[in-house]
């Protein structure tokens, strides 16, 4: 028998429960709450406001073009680090891994 289910049934159980409440308050509150509050006034009003303004449809149309862009250069650039750091060994190996690992700033620091 694995490890895991060595545990009783009431760890087990908090611990899916402590997970899926984390998810709960951290993802859907929040997603939630955007959504009523876009849709406060009404769905025709955030419609009218959404394909009427230039600015919004010109944000919406830049996002569809750079979105695909960036993914596609995430992939290419991830899996090429990924093969480099898990098949050879080279010097700065552990400075690009370091580097991947950095969580990026909301804010750069050149800029604070």
């Amino acid at each position: 028998m694995r490890q895991a289910q060595r545990d009783p049934a009431w760890v087990r159980w908090s611990l899916i429960l402590a997970a899926v409440s984390v998810v709960g308050v951290l993802i859907v509150i929040p997603v939630v709450h955007v959504f009523a509050g876009a849709l406060s006034e009404g769905v025709r009003v955030y419609w009218d406001n959404l394909v009427a303004d230039p600015d919004t449809r010109h944000s919406i149309l830049l996002t569809l073009t750079v979105v695909p862009l960036a993914l596609a250069a995430n992939v290419v650039f991830g899996i090429a680090a990924a093969w480099a750091i898990a098949r050879f060994r080279f010097p700065g190996r552990t400075v690009l891994t370091a580097l991947i690992d950095l969580p990026s700033p909301s804010r750069p620091w050149w800029r604070a």
